[in-house]
């Protein structure tokens, strides 16, 4: 299996500037990219008429990430405008109709830590039947920093761990953990997963008992309150053979990233999150894999062969059939 690409690291930027020089950088970005949530939203409209694309859904995450960028990333002006021309274009995405609740869908969430290569899972899945929910997969996929201007179906919601891994945003993070963005997270992968099976089911042909397959590592730290919610979804957790070494491959991934859009190298603040994040979501596979719902898990190597795989999937999904 071959290791997720690290991104080439950036171009070195100077040493962090004197405050009097930053502060004034501050400002001139400011001045010419607002990230205000509601600056963000008029500018949008202008685009596109609110009432085609707007749900109150969006406004609390969208709130968070606004202000957690405009006062913690540490942007620079390139960087500002950047992200404020990202986050306008993911308000203005064609997101897909969100249909009803279904707990018992047939899903599989194949998942593990950020740096983990998952394609293998996704393809022995395929090989089974499954059929993937492609809006799903990639933004928080193994390549998360490549994939985040697809304005795929978390991005679009705001509810990326993506966004993490490109900008200093703690406030984000930590609400991205709490009681109401887990719950905003599991409500909106339910509802897509839903909606996905309507679809399905309207095609001429379609089989009628439908399992579907995501991925992404975003959902590792939801992953107990995925299976709260969604009493038909199951779960194959990738375990790196080499934890130091997969740390390390997504710490470099996030200090190039976050580089290139901020003032500032900040490598020790880069260090802490990625432990405090690889922490979160260790606890929460473990917390998963021990409790309640331990028979709807499977854990299985990274380097797992094809019939491995293929055999962890079939001991999951054995009560489906």
């Amino acid at each position: 299996m071959s290791p997720t690409p690290v991104p080439s690291p950036p171009v070195p930027l100077p040493s962090a500037p004197a405050p009097r020089t930053s502060r004034w950088l501050q400002r001139v970005g400011r001045a010419t990219a607002s990230l205000e949530d509601h600056a963000l939203v008029t500018n949008a409209m202008k685009r596109s008429p609110a009432e085609l694309w707007w749900d109150e859904v969006l406004a609390e995450p969208l709130a968070v990430l606004s202000r957690s960028l405009d006062e913690q990333a540490d942007l620079s002006a390139s960087g500002r405008r950047a992200a404020r021309r990202l986050l306008i274009d993911l308000l203005v995405s064609d997101r897909p109709p969100i249909g009803s609740a279904v707990g018992a869908a047939r899903v599989l969430i194949v998942t593990g830590a950020p740096g983990v290569e998952l394609s293998d899972a996704q393809q022995a899945c395929g090989s089974r039947g499954f059929a993937e929910l492609e809006p799903m997969v990639a933004i928080d996929g193994a390549e998360p920093l490549a994939t985040i201007d697809s304005a795929r179906f978390a991005a679009s919601w705001f509810t990326s761990a993506a966004f993490e891994y490109r900008w200093h945003v703690p406030d984000f993070a930590e609400w991205m953990l709490s009681t109401i963005g887990q719950q905003h997270i599991v409500d909106l992968l339910a509802l897509w997963v839903a909606t996905a099976e309507a679809r399905t089911s309207a095609v001429d042909g379609a089989p009628s008992n439908l399992r579907h397959v995501t991925a992404g590592v975003g959902y590792a730290e939801s992953l107990p309150a995925i299976l709260g919610k969604m009493t038909g979804a199951c779960a194959l957790i990738v375990q790196p053979t080499d934890a130091a070494a997969n740390r390390d491959r997504f710490l470099d991934q996030v200090i190039a990233e976050r580089a290139r859009h901020s003032l500032r190298s900040r490598s020790d603040v880069d260090a802490r999150y990625v432990e405090w994040r690889l922490g979160t979501i260790s606890s929460a596979l473990e917390g998963a894999a021990s409790g309640g719902d331990s028979d709807r898990i499977h854990r299985v190597s990274s380097e797992s062969t094809a019939d491995e795989l293929g055999a962890a999937i079939d001991e999951l999904t054995r009560t489906w059939n």
